[in-house]
């Protein structure tokens, strides 16, 4: 498995190794093979030690050992522990250093930096937004003025930026509204927009066997008659692929839970695409090379969404960590 050994062409990734880990980690889980399983437990072992030296003296994870904190690799590295869920996973992570950490990469915006001197945008700040909620430690200290900062991204297109003035885009899209969800700010932006911008990003192409497809928002209902495509596109005029279908397809789920009250956004079932993506090796998209992040995204597409929401009614799901004191 991943967790053994990879071909050589990801030593590119070396600054991206708590990725690599979330991954693969996040795949098993899915696929009912968690290294956080008593038959697998060597594996989530070798994860917890892994992440362990990827952590810096000062909080937060870097890339990999030794390198500098920052905000991506560690929502990665966290989401990893957590998928592991262990009582060891969950007593390597520092919160204390977590919480300083995100501190210090508080913005004056509102939003977050990456890194130490690094770039603002809403990938840092719905990744630290993110990381604190899951350990029930998002005070009023780090949300202050973070949902202005995400409204401002919002373009006159509909979708999000990355940074205020910025082209919407299907990654920069997901980041920036779940922040709103996990602020509770999410009806403050354009949802009307927002919504037929992402209805629109769901690619198809004339056919003479039609499907009817229904766009809708608040404003107007309009039905095109077109063959599905069906994967999304991260924004207007490029290929649609499954890592943009997981950002895109995220959003719209955030919505219609929180927004259209479970209503549908009248988008069709991807499912057939993502079945041509795998049967073609689990690239990007069809013809494309795999690795390892693409499989994680299209299980994550193709899962139930109720699965998880039921194992936590139910107390399958361990509990969270301790809020923070």
């Amino acid at each position: 498995m991943g967790l053994d050994h990879l071909p050589s062409g990801y030593a590119s990734l070396d600054a991206s190794r708590p990725w690599v880990v979330y991954w693969i980690t996040h795949s098993l889980e899915l696929l009912g093979e968690g290294v956080g399983e008593p038959a697998r437990a060597e594996y989530g072992a070798r994860v917890v030690a892994f992440l362990g030296k990827c952590r810096a003296p000062g909080g937060g994870y870097g890339g990999g050992p030794q390198q500098l904190p920052h905000l991506a690799p560690t929502y990665a590295a966290v989401l990893a522990l957590l998928t592991v869920g262990t009582p060891a996973a969950y007593a390597s992570i520092d919160r204390a250093g977590l919480y300083a950490f995100f501190l210090r990469m508080k913005a004056p915006s509102g939003g977050f930096r990456m890194h130490e001197d690094g770039e603002v945008d809403v990938r840092a700040t719905y990744t630290a937004l993110c990381v604190a909620t899951l350990l029930n430690m998002c005070t009023e200290e780090l949300k202050a003025g973070a949902a202005a900062y995400v409204l401002a991204c919002q373009s006159y297109e509909g979708g999000f930026g990355g940074e205020p003035c910025n082209e919407a885009h299907g990654g920069y899209v997901f980041c920036a509204y779940a922040s709103l969800v996990l602020l509770g700010a999410q009806l403050f932006a354009d949802v009307s927009a927002f919504e037929e911008w992402l209805a629109n990003r769901q690619m198809e192409v004339p056919s003479p066997n039609p499907k009817p497809k229904t766009l809708r928002s608040l404003t107007r209902t309009r039905t095109l008659t077109l063959e599905v495509e069906g994967g999304f596109q991260g924004r207007p005029n490029k290929l649609v692929d499954s890592c943009y279908s997981f950002w895109q397809g995220g959003a719209a789920a955030l919505l219609e839970q929180g927004y259209l009250n479970g209503d549908r956004l009248g988008l069709w079932d991807d499912a057939y695409w993502l079945t041509d993506v795998a049967d073609e090796g689990g690239g990007g998209a069809p013809r494309f090379t795999p690795d390892v992040s693409l499989p994680c995204v299209q299980l994550d597409l193709q899962r139930d969404p109720d699965a998880g929401r039921e194992a936590e009614r139910s107390g399958a799901l361990p509990p969270p960590p301790p809020a923070a004191a």
